[in-house]
């Protein structure tokens, strides 16, 4: 079997301290891969950081240069979905075999590059291989990843996934033409299942790659409102027919009734109508989506006005809450 190049992108901001010590357990697997003479199916490794909405000092680059291939820093002008997209392109421009974009706080197990390469060369017939949180272990047919969302699975997530290039390298172009969404991973994956009637995919469970004790799982609503806008904008485009685009908007109006009024109230532009800037796209997201959601039907859009103003997020707990949320629910099936 001939060996093959894995690029491992990681896109920072202000954690480019945790860049560093994410790039700095990279390099002591490979370096133990070198050194145990394994057969490994990676024989390059291609490390790249890349740096928004931050500018390190010439001391921190340095000490980046000294664990990274390459350091590609872009100041604050670059928007931290578009961050992530650029690892499809830089593993196009360099033309590795596999692309892994790894975050700097899923927290990798000791063997977890071994792993990584164990599982494509025992499965070669793959093109992806995905983790998840349902203790799975084996290969299948993927179709669909958007609508519905596979629950357990880490498809949209930006460690969840690793590629092999030669098949999917095609549909990388999606990740910056919806990069915007907050869902990058979710574009290419879905466009090359479209366009290849399905992929074949081998998942492994998280906890074999990941230190679940470590990884810092917690959604912060102020930096992702956007990607949850971006998911009905997302499931709206993928959508075959209205018919379809109208059902997977109501199972996300009913599925996320606790969370509307969460998130439509992080947007922090203060005019009208916001330019297309880094600070206001999640405001265009949102705009977007409410537009999908009002055209979808009228139980949705009338679910999603009241759970808009209501904020359900500090009453979930409520059993009288929930017994209207139940109602509602039921409503809207």
């Amino acid at each position: 079997m001939e060996n093959k190049s894995i690029l491992i992108y990681i896109p920072c901001h202000s954690d480019f301290d945790q860049a560093l010590s994410q790039g700095t357990e990279v390099r002591r697997q490979i370096a133990e891969i070198d050194s145990n003479g394994s057969n490994c199916l990676f024989e390059k490794f291609v490390l790249v950081l890349s740096i928004n909405d931050f500018e390190p000092s010439l001391e921190q680059i340095q000490s980046a240069k000294n664990i990274f291939d390459e350091v590609l820093p872009y100041g604050k002008n670059l928007l931290a979905d578009y961050n992530l997209a650029l690892g499809f392109m830089t593993s196009l421009r360099i033309n590795s075999d596999y692309l892994w974009i790894l975050s700097t706080n899923d927290i990798l197990k000791d063997k977890a590059l071994s792993l990584v390469s164990i599982s494509f060369k025992e499965n070669s017939e793959c093109d992806l291989l995905v983790f998840n949180a349902i203790g799975h272990s084996g290969t299948h047919v993927e179709r669909n990843v958007v609508n519905p969302p596979k629950a357990g699975y880490w498809y949209g997530l930006i460690s969840g996934v690793v590629y092999k290039t030669h098949k999917l390298a095609p549909y990388f172009n999606s990740s910056l033409f919806l990069a915007w969404t907050g869902w990058s991973h979710l574009a290419v994956l879905q466009s090359a299942m479209d366009g290849e009637d399905g992929i074949r995919v081998m998942s492994i469970p998280d906890v074999k790659i990941f230190d679940q004790g470590k990884s810092d799982a917690k959604l912060d609503s102020q930096k992702y409102f956007h990607s949850y806008f971006g998911e009905i904008i997302i499931r709206r485009l993928f959508s075959p027919n209205k018919k379809a685009a109208k059902l997977t908007i109501k199972r996300f109006i009913k599925g996320n009734i606790f969370l509307h009024h969460l998130y439509s109230k992080r947007d922090d532009t203060k005019q009208s109508y916001p330019i297309a800037v880094v600070g206001h796209y999640g405001w265009w997201n949102r705009v977007i989506a409410e537009s999908i959601i009002n055209e979808s039907s009228f139980s949705s859009k009338l679910i999603y006005r009241i759970s808009k103003i209501v904020p359900f997020e500090i009453l979930k707990n409520s059993k009288s809450v929930y017994s209207v949320y139940s109602k509602l629910k039921q409503k809207i099936t």
